[in-house]
């Protein structure tokens, strides 16, 4: 088993990678029919995490049923190009 630094670890939407929170982005639907990038990491509502690479960006918006799914969102009529 892998070890980590303390801290929560979450695992990446697109690629599966565990990483520490810190290091990954965080995404979240806010309720307007869009998926933001909360920087901040305090966004309410539930969110996904990403690590930023362009492979995995692409990935996430080619299977937007993962990412409604990963969000708990009925259907998949959103936007995501804030990101």
């Amino acid at each position: 088993m892998k070890k980590f630094p303390h801290g929560p670890v979450r695992t990446c939407l697109g690629c599966g990678q565990k990483k520490v929170k810190q290091e990954l982005i965080r995404l979240v639907y806010d309720g307007q029919n869009e998926v933001i990038v909360d920087t901040s990491r305090r966004l309410p509502g539930r969110g996904v995490y990403w690590c930023g690479a362009d492979d995995c960006a692409a990935r996430l918006k080619k299977n937007i049923k993962r990412l409604a799914w990963a969000l708990r969102l009925q259907g998949t009529h959103f936007n995501c190009k804030s990101w």
